[in-house]
């Protein structure tokens, strides 16, 4: 790893997430197009020598390891590494999925606080739409449908691969990149009262429940909407 550009690269992360209020996976991304790479994963991948660490099989994360970014001041669970025999560190975050060297993460020695890891883009709430009948529906940062609040107040999960058809004049949203609740306290605290509100606080959606076969996998794409055959709608 060139560790000149690496630095280089995230010290540009970090003053390109506070400038544009985005994710730290994009400002890594955009970062290192700014070096010449495609995004972070190449710049990792093409600094790494070609027959791989030579303690890579050892130094490896098991999937649903709890770790912790230490440039990000986040937590994470590694999902399965799409290229395993080297050292990087495929994880999900708060904020999403993202790659980096093994260097870049800590692991938590109490474990067991892995299974209470719940990464706020999967269930918070970015917005709510409304359906033409009147039916609610809650959303993540991806647009995945989270829960459904029908015209005399029952709420239901929903599956997330579901198109819900809306009235795009009554849309409804939370937060921004800017202040998203997983840097901001105040945008936290506001989508938890939203979650109050709605009675499922204390709840799983259905996208959470995704989340152990993902780390199985290593496929994040479960976790955004793919199947819009689906359709939601009363009215």
């Amino acid at each position: 790893m060139n560790c000149h550009t690496l630095t280089h690269i995230k010290r540009r992360a970090k003053a390109l997430k506070k400038e544009l209020g985005v994710p730290h996976h994009e400002a890594l991304d955009k970062a290192s197009q700014e070096f010449g790479f495609a995004n972070y994963r190449q710049f990792h991948n093409s600094s790494l020598p070609q027959t791989g660490h030579p303690n890579a099989r050892s130094r490896a994360l098991v999937g649903g390891t709890l770790v912790r970014l230490k440039d990000f001041h986040q937590d994470g669970l590694v999902l399965k590494n799409p290229r395993p025999y080297d050292d990087g560190v495929f994880c999900y975050t708060h904020s999403g999925h993202i790659y980096l060297t093994r260097r870049e993460v800590s692991v938590y020695r109490r474990q067991a606080l892995a299974k209470e890891f719940r990464p706020m883009r999967l269930y918070l709430p970015y917005g709510k739409w409304t359906c033409l009948d009147g039916t609610q529906v809650l959303h993540n940062r991806d647009y995945c449908p989270l829960w459904a609040k029908s015209p005399i107040g029952a709420v239901n999960p929903i599956d997330p691969d579901t198109w819900v058809v809306m009235n795009e004049q009554k849309d409804e949203w939370y937060f921004d990149d800017a202040d998203a609740p997983w840097d901001s306290k105040v945008s936290f605290q506001k989508c938890l009262r939203i979650l109050d509100e709605w009675g499922v606080r204390n709840l799983s959606p259905s996208l959470l429940e995704l989340l152990p076969a993902v780390v199985i996998t290593g496929d994040v794409k479960m976790l955004k909407a793919k199947n819009y055959d689906k359709k939601f709608t009363n009215s």
